[in-house]
C-alpha cells in the first residue's frame, strides 16, 4: 500500500518543519480589492513588494501540495474489507484532497495560510464575496510551478516563473479530471466553484526573523 502521511511527506520533500494541511488553514487578511489581478502578477519591485523567496522552496511548496493532493489507499468494500484482484493483491484507488473555501469560514474575500517551507509562505484567497470555491491541491500546485512535468513556457506562467520575487496567479482547475467527480452536482448548480481561488506566494516572515 502506497500510503503517504504528510509526516512522511515533510521527510521526503524538505527538511524543514511544515505546517499541516488542513481543511481550512490559518485565517489572514479579509479584504475584496476593486480590480485585484487574478492572472499571473509578480511582486516585482515597481508594481509590487519583492518578498526574496527561494525559487528551490517554491518548488518544494509546489511538489508537497502535489503529493498532498492524491495519495493511493486500499479499496475497501461497504463492509469496510480489501478487495483483491484475482491475483489475490490487494486493490488500490486514489484519494483525492481539496481545499474548500466559503463566505462563512473566508468572508469578505479571507486569505488562508495552507502552507509554508523555510522561505515560502503559500496562501490562498477567495476573490468573491458570495460564493464558495473549492479546488484540488493538484491544481494549487500547478499554480505554483506549471505542472508536474511543467516546459519552460509552463514555469514562466507559473508563480514560479516570478523567481525570488513571488507572485499570485488564481488557480485553474482541472474540472474533466475524475477528482472533481464528487462535486460536479454541486457545481452544476451553483453550490460551490472551481473558480475565483487564487494563490500567493509570499515570504514567511516568521521563518525570516527566526534566521536573524
Amino acid at each position: 500500500m502506497k500510503f503517504l502521511s504528510l509526516f512522511a511527506l515533510a521527510a521526503q520533500a524538505v527538511s524543514a518543519a511544515l505546517l499541516p494541511i488542513e481543511a481550512r488553514g490559518q485565517l489572514m487578511a479579509r479584504e475584496c480589492y476593486p480590480g485585484e489581478i487574478q492572472t499571473l502578477f509578480c511582486y516585482k519591485r515597481g508594481q509590487g513588494t519583492p518578498q526574496n523567496v527561494e525559487v528551490n522552496d517554491i518548488a518544494a511548496a509546489a511538489s508537497a501540495l502535489r503529493q498532498w493532493g492524491m495519495e493511493w489507499r486500499e479499496k475497501l468494500d461497504q463492509n469496510g474489507n480489501p478487495v483483491f484482484d484475482d491475483n489475490g493483491l490487494s486493490i488500490e484507488e486514489p484519494f483525492y484532497r481539496y481545499l474548500e473555501m466559503n463566505t462563512t469560514t473566508a468572508p469578505n474575500c479571507g486569505e488562508w495560510t495552507i502552507f509554508r517551507v523555510r522561505s515560502v509562505l503559500v496562501a490562498a484567497k477567495l476573490m468573491v464575496r458570495r460564493k464558495n470555491a473549492v479546488v484540488w491541491y493538484n491544481d494549487i500546485a500547478n499554480a505554483i510551478d506549471g505542472g508536474e512535468f511543467a516546459s519552460d513556457a509552463d514555469k514562466k506562467a507559473a508563480i514560479i516563473g516570478c523567481g525570488t520575487d513571488g507572485g499570485s496567479r488564481e488557480v485553474k482547475a482541472t474540472v474533466a479530471h475524475e477528482a472533481y467527480d464528487p462535486y460536479r452536482a454541486a457545481f452544476n448548480d451553483g453550490t460551490k466553484s472551481p473558480t475565483d481561488i487564487v494563490i500567493k506566494i509570499v515570504e514567511d516572515i516568521d521563518w525570516k526573523n527566526a534566521q536573524d
